[in-house]
């Protein structure tokens, strides 16, 4: 029952891996398909939302 047990744990961590490194080579290709100036402003719109700081208006100095 134990190596039933390690068996299916190293499965699923295998398959979680291969998952991953699909899922990144896929957004590798979508990002060498796309144009340098659509690029830059889908990654401007992210960290904008990430950052709520979209105009610049934020105090990103540590003042």
């Amino acid at each position: 029952m134990n190596d039933a047990l390690v068996l299916v744990s190293v499965l699923i961590t295998a398959l979680a891996v291969l998952t991953g490194g699909a899922v990144f080579l896929l957004v590798v290709l979508v990002l060498a398909g796309m144009q340098p100036l659509r690029l830059r402003e889908r990654l401007h719109r992210l960290l904008c939302r990430i950052s709520f700081d979209c105009f610049g208006r934020g105090d990103m100095a540590g003042r």
